[in-house]
């Protein structure tokens, strides 16, 4: 039987096969709430012993099976043996794909996306990532993998020099330093902003603060969406052509913002700014995943962490002396010029991304022998559609429906909000309390600074606590509760530095100003572990689904982040630097529960979830 491509019919694609057991298999593509396979048996062997499937059906006779799915259409789907799937045809390549994971029927569907997430196991290992390929043969149906995958394109070898992860220590640092730069002038520009309130307020004759505090909530809202979209758009494309794009785009949309001539230019421009540099905070963690093997991770996110952690302090740190001899503008142009810099440096960054490498390596086999039969593991992915509205809906959905992942979305956005209403708080209490000059009213960040760098430094020892917790006797792995202990200890020290901070904000109280930016130390400490470590708690928890988790977290603070500022200046100047800060502090110590009850019950509380509890089950079969 010959197979054609396209089919006459866009909504069904028809895969012959040639083989003794082979069958029919009908593909309807185009369906949100479910997607169809009819199989036929197209050859009746009366020597076949293995003639029912794991359901019970006789397979002399067509049927249909339905797999409900909430996820996005156009989802492949590989079916275990008696059904052999000898060649797929699509449009970029013909791909051969054989599965014996099972002797009898059809006992489990597998979709591609499920091997994508064992394929990402297997590269972060730095193993070989072959597919389990075989046929069936002879009455006794023994598996063989020698010779279907002989068109499977690979690495060659764990030791592949072009695999990322084998490459040179100091060329991966080089990588991750590039990317860390790119993200430290991102969110350095969220911030920073806030130096230069007053001189636009002069400029643009606006008497309202909060009209200006709009830039900040509009940046912080395209950091939250924007990576929902360019998430996708990574796997399809890989991480170094949007770096490249967004990074350009984040460049020349800056320049608008250097010249522009009113506030509402600003407040605009600022969002599509922030959706271009977002790819940095979307790909940031991917990338470092991409070239770094697990048991290296630690170390490098230690290295990656300082940019994300200290941008919004180093924002208004040097802020103020760059408004109080630049003025204004010079905040936008000193991104523009650190931006054009790094970006730069993106043309000595390869790709990254394994599965796309792989991609182009078929590619490239396919075109230089002309046998279209060369592919990778990765050639027959979702349409990007598919993987947008996955990236789109399950966050959402985890935010709402899982526990743990709104649980924590509050608790951080709460920290993450406090902590940017502290940038409108400090000129408060510096400037217009303690009469402080412009450039140096943001040396009284130096306290946040220095309680991020301490943060970041702790971590060895939140490792050395890590591994000394109590194995899982489930499991026999540390569970991922083992990580909180130091959230626990970071959710206290967080309301202390901010209690300090308002009880030492009056000068009227307290003369000293060192208290105040002492305070900072505390508070910059207890964020960055809180930040830090619960993110890994959901990436250990969630597993394949730990993005999503990420993802629904992004948003939730960066809304509430971008939000509760605007309300800091009717806050502080109606109640006080000293009441209004105690009364943030009350709302942070209201948290501290949080991770403690996660750390006590969070086996208890994880095994209660749906969603954790379906992964268990398909990860250990039917």
């Amino acid at each position: 039987m010959q197979s054609s491509y396209p089919p006459d019919d866009d909504s069904k694609i028809t895969l012959p096969t040639t083989t003794t057991t082979g069958a029919e298999v009908t593909y309807a593509a185009s369906t949100l709430s479910s997607q169809t396979i009819t199989a036929t048996n197209s050859n009746s062997n009366s020597n076949n012993h293995h003639n029912h499937n794991s359901f019970g059906h006789n397979l002399s006779k067509a049927h249909t099976l339905t797999v409900p799915t909430d996820e996005a259409a156009d989802r492949q789907y590989v079916v275990g043996e008696p059904i052999d799937l000898d060649r797929i045809c699509s449009r970029d390549t013909t791909r051969t794909h054989r599965s014996c994971r099972e002797h009898h029927g059809i006992s489990k569907i597998k979709t591609t996306r499920d091997d994508e997430d064992e394929n990402e196991k297997d590269i972060e290992k730095g193993g070989d990532m072959k597919e389990k390929i075989g046929s069936k043969t002879g009455s006794e149906g023994s598996c063989s993998d020698e010779g279907d995958d002989e068109f499977l394109v690979d690495w060659d070898g764990p030791d592949d020099p072009k695999n990322p992860l084998n490459w040179s220590a100091g060329y991966r640092y080089f990588c991750l330093i590039t990317m860390a730069l790119q993200t430290l002038v991102v969110v350095f520009y969220s911030s920073s902003y806030v130096s230069g309130a007053v001189g636009m307020m002069r400029d643009f004759g606006i008497e309202n603060k909060t009209i200006v505090v709009l830039g900040i909530t509009t940046y912080l809202l395209g950091l939250a969406f924007a990576p929902l979209i360019l998430a996708p758009l990574s796997e399809m494309y890989g991480r170094r052509r949007l770096y490249m794009i967004c990074m350009a785009m984040f460049i020349i949309l800056s320049i608008p913002l250097c010249l522009a001539k009113n506030i509402t230019t600003i407040i605009a421009v600022r969002f599509l700014t922030a959706c271009a540099g977002a790819v940095t905070l979307a790909n940031g963690p991917g990338t470092l995943a991409d070239i770094f093997k697990p048991e290296d991770r630690s170390t490098a996110f230690a290295v990656f962490a300082i940019a994300p952690m200290n941008g919004p302090s180093f924002g208004p740190l040097f802020g103020g002396i760059l408004y109080q001899y630049l003025g204004w503008r010079s905040l936008n142009y000193t991104a523009l010029i650190l931006a054009t810099l790094t970006w730069l440096l993106n043309f000595l960054v390869p790709e990254t991304y394994a599965p796309h490498l792989l991609r182009l390596k078929a590619l490239h086999k396919r075109l230089s022998t002309n046998d279209p039969r060369y592919h990778s593991r990765y050639d027959f992915t979702a349409t990007f559609w598919s993987l947008l509205f996955t990236n789109l809906t399950r966050p959402i959905h985890m935010l709402f429906t899982e526990a743990i992942c709104a649980c924590w979305a509050v608790y951080v956005a709460v920290i993450y909000a406090i902590l940017y209403m502290s940038f409108v708080a400090y000129p408060i209490v510096f400037t217009e309390l303690r009469g402080w000059e412009a450039k140096y009213s943001g040396l009284a960040f130096l306290g946040i600074c220095a309680g991020t760098f301490l943060g970041i430094g702790l971590d060895p020892v939140v490792r050395w606590g890590y591994n000394r917790h109590k194995i899982d006797p489930e499991t026999g792995k540390i569970p991922p509760e083992a990580l909180i202990w130091s959230v626990c200890i970071a959710a206290v020290l967080s309301p202390v530095g901010l209690y300090i901070f308002a009880w030492t904000s009056d000068p009227r109280i307290v003369k000293p100003w060192i208290w105040s930016i002492l305070a900072g130390i505390p508070f910059g400490t207890g964020n960055c572990l809180i930040f830090i470590h619960g993110s890994n708690y959901l990436l250990n928890s969630y597993s394949i689904y730990a993005a999503s988790a990420a993802a629904g977290n992004t948003v939730a603070r960066s809304i509430l982040g971008g939000v509760l500022p605007l309300v800091a200046p009717k806050m502080y100047t109606a109640l006080s630097p000293s009441i209004a800060g105690t009364v943030l502090a009350a709302l942070a110590t209201a948290l501290i529960p949080i991770p403690w009850i996660f750390y006590k019950w969070g086996k208890q509380i994880r095994h209660r979830s749906p969603l954790l509890m379906a992964l268990a089950k398909e990860q250990d079969g039917f």
